[in-house]
């Protein structure tokens, strides 16, 4: 087999490189250093409008805009002094017609010849795209602005409606004389206030579905110490909180929650003036695991109370929601006092 001479193999290299320059679906124009162009494929010729013999010797700044061919040529100068391959660069280029459309150039330049090959690509679908793009954004967020400043209105809403709803319920609650009714009607009063507080730092909060848990059971424990006259005198109120955020489906059954345990403590752990704490904790012991715990050091319950058949309302409305929310319901009698605690699975939604 007769071996190819050093000649063939490079008219052959040649060859194959000229079928890619004439085939190569982006534009690719040979630029001499005078800023002439020794070349144009069929792609350059068709993307700028010209026939091959029109664009041959031909500045390189016929194809761009008037105003920015003074500038070119200054930055085609220094190019010139120390030639390099270049990464893309956004330009604008200028068809024979007249009309101007946005391309993105490459440069590479060979040292042995002294020629510099831009390869030229239209982007005028890219910056439509891009353009579209940002009107979409622009255009979502307008809606998300809105609908953010619309479910802030409603959290404010139905705030006050549940505050206007807790206030009926304490003004009937005043005119009664039976002192069983009127415990149940302020004990009413105080759950919906406890919603209307989960509502409430939902309107202060930016992301309107979510509850920085630590800071509301701050309040709500607060709001129950005041709502017992003299209460707070003799009980002493701690919050333990790590910094946890819930979703409103697990912060408003857990705010009920937390009522009820923290008024059960205020009401039956310190009896006859007694004094003492209560120690909320909401913490996040394992991975994917969230704690609520109420502690109080006051008389405790008694061994033989069935706390989890309770006749009594409250206790009744906490194992409800915990089955609600999926969690685990338990007592600690040990050290004095009583301490309830509540483990649920964190989620996002």
């Amino acid at each position: 087999m007769a071996t190819a001479s050093p000649g063939d193999v490079l008219q052959s290299t040649e060859a194959g490189a000229r079928l890619l320059f004439e085939n190569a679906a982006q534009g690719i124009l040979s630029i001499d250093g005078l800023g002439c162009i020794r070349d144009a494929n069929p792609s350059a010729v068709l993307m700028f409008g010209y026939t091959a013999e029109g664009l041959i010797g031909e500045s390189v700044e016929t194809l761009l805009p008037a105003g920015m061919r003074g500038r070119h040529r200054q930055l085609r100068t220094e190019y010139e002094r120390r030639p390099h391959d270049r990464d893309s660069m956004n330009l604008v280029g200028l068809r024979r017609d007249g009309s101007e459309f946005p391309v993105e150039i490459r440069l590479s330049h060979l040292a042995e010849s002294g020629v510099t090959v831009a390869f030229v690509s239209d982007i005028t679908e890219r910056r439509k795209a891009e353009v579209e793009r940002e009107e979409l954004i622009t255009k979502l967020e307008g809606v998300v602005a809105e609908k953010t400043v619309l479910l802030q209105e409603i959290n404010h809403r139905v705030k006050n409606n549940l505050a206007v709803i807790g206030a009926l319920l304490g003004l009937q609650a005043d005119e009664l004389k039976d002192e069983q009714a009127r415990t149940a009607l302020y004990e009413c009063q105080q759950r919906v206030l406890s919603m209307a507080l989960i509502q409430e730092c939902l309107y202060a909060d930016e992301r309107l579905d979510r509850v920085n848990f630590g800071v509301y059971a701050r309040q709500l424990a607060e709001q129950i110490s005041d709502a017992l006259a003299g209460a707070h005198d003799r009980v002493t109120l701690n919050v333990e909180s790590d910094a946890i955020d819930l979703p409103v489906t697990l912060a408003i059954p857990c705010g009920l929650i937390l009522n009820e345990l923290v008024s059960n403590a205020f009401k039956h752990g310190f009896p006859d003036g007694r004094k003492g704490a209560i120690t909320l904790r909401f913490t996040h012991p394992v991975p994917g695991q969230h704690s609520l715990a109420c502690r109080d050091d006051g008389v405790g319950i008694s061994a033989g109370f069935d706390w989890q058949n309770a006749p009594s309302l409250g206790l009744r409305i906490v194992h409800i929601l915990a089955r609600q929310i999926g969690a685990t319901f338990t007592l600690d009698r040990t050290g004095g006092g009583t301490c309830f605690e509540l483990i649920f699975a964190a989620r996002n939604s």
